[in-house]
């Protein structure tokens, strides 16, 4: 708390006006009150091509979140807007929070890319993004751009179901500082949010934040927030309650992005964050321990756009990239738990580049192409067991038990991330052709490594769009993913010791790539006042790849061929200056053919746990003045299946026993009122979950079921200079 105090006081007595412009401009959020929806729906996007192109032409199926919905819709964090975008369902693991889409499961978040201004978040060591998932502060976002489906083609591994890329603010006219609070989970955040530069030569913005969150537990009836098919939460005695669910110790970040002459754009980044690692934390004898899952990164990236012929245009781009992740439990006693407490940490360096050029070779033609390399060096990395009672580490010994099988009893190795030299390299390209009212377009990547996944890998993609009239658009792509192994899945080394299953066991790890191959036909309406887009997809994924906690040996293994397949509604209407309303749907069924070697990512018959096979989204927006607006968003999901929790199970069920979950309704509101009560001040009021729905989930990759933290009551105060 100090730090959003000290960060409050810094943002009053800033001297800004060496930075920025200081003529008063109104609040940033524009609504649609001032903005049509027709020009909301011109809006362009980067990502899909790495080129500007509008929704109905964009070479994937794509969804844009602008800032004025972000401000309108009272979110405070990146999860909370994709619960309104189609086919996205924003989950829940036992230590963090995770993303699954077109009814699919994802461990860690790893076949998700992550963008921020198309600087990739995601870890080479770790599962994906974890620890930047939330990025709380959404006040330099200018809109979230995301692919529905693959992408590696242009981006590489990662890009399996989904991108998101943040695209940030490309100047500020004013300093802002911003505070919000809500309650029930006690996240808070502040951010001073200011330009730079003269806003033509040189121009740009510097934000400054820092967050916490309290995170949430179950309180009635005195049961836990999750329930586990292997042990019951509510009424076990020796593991007591579960620890809460998304606690972010007090973290900071921060961005800066400039542009220099419109030809060269430096970004530089740093962040810290710090989340309560629950499997250490439960059951721990000092509740004030740190049982840290905690990441810091620091990054430069630096652009050059240059036009060396005049039909040539070649972006040139170099970065920097240090992350250090730490898994930190001190002074704790596991005496009831089957194995020590861990003392880790992973660190990887990043130097790479990136050149992309784009020409016109034909009459109505675009052909682009680039290479890519990284080197990353992976280590130091310390992985060591700790002694419960004196937090010194356990002495290694031959991978034998020297015990009698009591938790701590074994003498042998933690598993962890072998060091090593991580060297990619890609070349790419990408040819579109317009034919009369038709677009064609293919392309193709080969990315080759020599660390996680020795050899190389061909991604192809290609599709066409036609235009039937000036409304009606009609869209076929195929185009394709891979998720390259990170490090822990493909070089962890060392063993899991569990006296549960009776001992200690080398950990699984895979060494290919998982590749996902999707085809998309989408028919999309731009009218002056509407838009709706009507998408069918199938996905199929080749070496679908998670953790497997269910069967020995434990570990990161290869569950074999996943498909998915299921049709995605998005709709956005505008009534009158006043009232807009926005409507998706989407149907999504997926199944995973190796269901017999697990139980946490499908039942049975192989169709896939914790997704809701339908969910829709209603919202509408009433901008009564330029000075007050109102938003209102119901969401609804059904079908889910999942794996019961201890608690569930009725008399003569085993584990693991199958339900299914159906109706669940949340419901949020936003009051946002700007100018009042002073003219440079912006005001928003929100709930979310109002009907205090706790009814439970499905929890992924863990089993069982947690209960979401229910109604949130918070607030968001700006003041612009």
């Amino acid at each position: 708390m100090r730090h959003l105090l000290l960060l409050l006081v810094f943002s009053i007595l800033m001297p800004f006006r060496g930075f920025a412009q200081t003529e008063p401009v109104r609040a940033d959020a524009d609504s649609l009150y001032d903005k049509s929806l027709e020009d909301l729906m011109d809006i362009k996007i980067t990502t899909a091509s790495r080129e500007e192109q509008s929704l109905s032409q964009a070479t994937s199926v794509a969804s844009v979140i602008t800032r004025a919905e972000i401000a309108n819709s009272g979110s405070q964090t990146i999860y909370d807007l994709l619960k309104r975008i189609p086919g996205f369902f924003p989950s829940q693991q036992a230590t963090w929070s995770m993303l699954t889409s077109r009814g699919l499961p994802s461990d860690g978040n790893d076949h998700f890319l992550l963008l921020v201004d198309g600087h990739q978040q995601n870890s080479i060591v770790g599962q994906g993004y974890q620890q930047q998932d939330l990025i709380p502060v959404l006040d330099k976002v200018e809109r979230i751009e995301i692919i529905r489906g693959p992408g590696s083609v242009l981006w590489g591994s990662s890009a399996v179901m989904g991108i998101i890329n943040v695209i940030t603010l490309e100047n500020v006219n004013a300093p802002k500082v911003t505070y919000s609070y809500q309650d029930r989970t006690g996240l808070q955040y502040a951010n001073l949010i200011a330009g730079i530069g003269d806003g033509e030569t040189l121009k740009g913005f510097y934000s400054l934040s820092t967050f916490k969150s309290d995170g949430y537990t179950y309180k009635r009836n005195g049961e836990s927030a999750v329930n586990f098919p292997w042990g019951s939460q509510q009424t076990d005695a020796t593991f007591g309650p579960w620890p809460a669910i998304n606690k972010q110790r007090e973290g900071f970040e921060i961005y800066s992005k400039m542009k220099y002459k419109n030809d060269t754009q430096i970004i530089a980044r740093i962040l810290k964050t710090s989340f309560n690692y629950v499997w250490d934390e439960w059951n721990a004898t000092n509740p004030d321990a740190k049982h840290e899952l905690g990441n810091r990164r620091a990054y430069l990236d630096i652009k050059r756009f240059l036009n060396p012929a005049p039909d040539l245009n070649v972006e040139v781009n170099v970065y920097g990239d240090y992350n250090l992740q730490n898994r930190d439990p001190l002074a704790i006693n596991n005496s009831g738990y089957n194995s020590p407490a861990q003392d880790q940490t992973n660190e990887e360096f990043a130097i790479g580049g990136e050149a992309i050029a784009t020409t016109h070779p034909l009459t109505l033609n675009t052909l682009k192409f680039g290479v890519k390399a990284v080197r990353t060096t992976i280590g130091p990395n310390r992985d060591a067991r700790l002694n419960p009672g004196t937090n010194t580490p356990i002495d290694n010994g031959t991978g034998t038990t020297t015990g009698t099988g009591t938790p701590f009893s074994y003498s042998v190795p933690y598993f962890g991330t072998e060091p090593g030299t991580d060297s990619s390299l890609a070349a790419y390209f990408e040819d579109s052709q317009k034919l009369g009212r038709s677009t064609v377009f293919a392309g193709a990547r080969y990315d080759w490594n020599d660390f996680r996944e020795q050899g190389g890998k061909l991604l192809p993609r290609a599709g066409f769009i036609h235009d039937f009239s000036k409304f009606l658009t009609g869209k076929y792509t195929y185009n394709t993913g891979y998720l390259r192994p990170s490090a822990v899945y493909s070089k962890t080394v060392g063993y899991i010791v569990d006296s549960n299953r009776g001992g200690a066991f080398p950990i699984s790890r895979v060494g290919s790539s998982e590749s996902v191959q999707s085809h998309d036909v989408q028919l999309s309406w731009t009218g002056e006042r509407n838009y709706a887009a009507l998408t069918f997809f199938f996905m199929d994924v080749r070496n679908f790849i998670s953790f497997d906690a269910n069967n020995t040996p434990q570990g990161y293994k290869s569950f074999g061929q996943a498909r998915s397949q299921g049709v995605e509604l998005e709709a956005k209407h505008s009534l009158s200056p006043v009232v807009s309303i926005t409507e998706n749907v989407s149907y999504a069924q997926g199944k995973i053919s190796d269901s017999a070697n697990q139980g946490a990512l499908s039942d049975a018959g192989g169709r896939t746990l914790n997704y809701p096979k339908l969910m829709a989204n209603l919202g509408t927006t009433l901008s009564f003045t330029e000075r007050q607006v109102l938003n209102l968003n119901a969401m609804y999901w059904t079908d889910m299946r999942y794996i019961k929790g201890k608690d569930e199970l009725q008399s003569g069920e085993t584990t693991p026993s199958y339900g299914i979950l159906n109706n669940r309704v949340y419901f949020d509101v936003n009051y946002g009122i700007r100018k009042f009560p002073f003219r440079s001040t912006e005001l928003n009021a929100f709930v979310q979950n109002i009907f205090d729905n706790q009814e439970k989930i499905g929890m992924v990759v863990n089993n069982g079921t947690y209960r979401p933290p229910g109604r949130i009551i918070g607030a968001r105060l700006s003041y612009q200079f």
